[in-house]
């Protein structure tokens, strides 16, 4: 107990603990968005570090072919030339010399340049790894803070004998029978190779697969919505919410309607279903969440 009040001490500043917890998720998420951003980046500068060796690599072919071809005119073309009594074929040969030699200049130059970018690259390479260990560290500290005053929010509500949806952490069932196909977090777009957010969990389930609502709540949303079509939100006790995306809603489920825990809201309209939760506007990892965790 002395443990807690030291922790509720250093918090006292915050008038609730509701909003250190939306505090902390708030940062959470932020540190998982730069987590995204910092790992598209990277794929690019890799990507940008490859082209770059690989045109290094063919520029050294090529000037490795003309350095041979200036030894070759070198023994044998400037002979001919001070043997050449025809002033427009010396003229013309000398004109050649000139653009060649300029030819071989850009070569080197853009070589020279070439080098350039691939060591910024690399810099640049070495800063964006360094930025990601620093965002883990800083991830992983936000997510222990929240782990403990969570722990610290628990306590109280139990003893207080609370309704909170926070009490139901562990202890709810998912939304329906599926397999997860993208989880909460960051992933990488197997098709476009670029990273984004997850916000909430992606199912995948047969059609028609019925749909239960996670906790008790009033349905506050319930419309079309452009990538999902039908859409409902239920809203829980402390500001806590679960959404439900791509689903068929039971007729009698109207917004103001309230409901138990598995209660049935309605079936998957298509092979996808999409399921997220929320604090505030906060969205969450429903993985703890859930009884089982598969």
């Amino acid at each position: 107990m002395i443990k807690w009040f030291v922790i509720l001490f250093a918090f006292q500043v915050y008038a609730d603990e509701a909003t250190m917890l939306s505090n902390l998720e708030r940062q959470v998420n932020s540190a998982i968005e730069e987590e995204a951003r910092l790992a598209g980046e990277k794929k690019e500068i890799e990507s940008q570090i490859s082209q770059l060796q690989t045109k290094l690599k063919e520029r050294r072919k090529l000037i490795s072919a003309r350095l041979k071809a200036q030894t070759r005119l070198r023994n044998y073309r400037w002979g001919e030339l001070l043997l050449n009594n025809n002033l427009n074929n010396l003229n013309r040969d000398l004109k050649i010399l000139g653009n060649l030699n300029k030819y071989d200049l850009e070569i080197f130059k853009d070589y020279r340049q070439s080098m350039e970018m691939l060591a910024q690259a690399r810099k640049n390479l070495a800063d964006t790894e360094t930025q990601i260990q620093t965002n883990i560290a800083a991830l992983q500290k936000r997510q222990q803070d929240f782990k403990t005053l969570e722990a610290v929010r628990i306590e109280i509500l139990q003893k207080e004998n609370s309704s909170s949806f926070l009490l139901q952490k562990g202890r709810i069932a998912r939304p329906l029978d599926g397999k997860v196909v993208q989880s909460f977090g960051t992933l990488r777009d197997q098709i476009k190779q670029y990273y984004l957010i997850n916000y909430g969990e992606l199912y995948s389930a047969p059609k028609s697969t019925p749909v239960k609502a996670v906790g008790p709540g009033v349905v506050i949303f319930r419309d079309l919505l452009s990538q999902w079509r039908e859409t409902l939100i239920i809203q829980h006790s402390d500001d806590y919410y679960s959404v439900y995306a791509g689903v068929l809603p039971n007729p009698g489920i109207k917004v103001g309607e309230k409901l138990e825990a598995g209660t049935v809201i309605g079936s998957t309209l298509k092979p996808e279903f999409y399921f997220e939760l929320r604090h505030f506007a906060n969205p969450i990892n429903p993985k703890s969440w859930y009884r089982e965790i598969k």
